[in-house]
């Protein structure tokens, strides 16, 4: 379950080819891991839309994801940065 998103953390098996593997070593946005994990991102958000409470582990790794890749995206327009998308 949610393989798509677990997939995107460093330290998972499956890591190498996701979308957050190649923006993070080769500055790719590779769109199809893109929509794969927006993908997995709507159906999480689906399917906890009734719950008061959302899993730690699963809010965890949403909030990490978002900080890096948002951190990523912050240091491709600072023109004080070597990092490009």
């Amino acid at each position: 379950m949610h393989r798509e998103l677990f997939r995107n953390l460093p330290g998972n098996s499956e890591w190498e080819g996701s979308f957050y593997e190649s923006l993070t070593e080769y500055g790719v946005w590779k769109m199809d891991e893109f929509w794969r994990l927006h993908r997995d991102l709507v159906n999480i958000a689906s399917s906890n839309r009734d719950k008061s409470l959302i899993d730690r582990d699963l809010a965890s790794c949403v909030v990490t994801l978002h900080l890096k890749i948002q951190s990523l995206i912050a240091a491709h327009y600072n023109s004080s940065d070597i990092f490009k998308i």
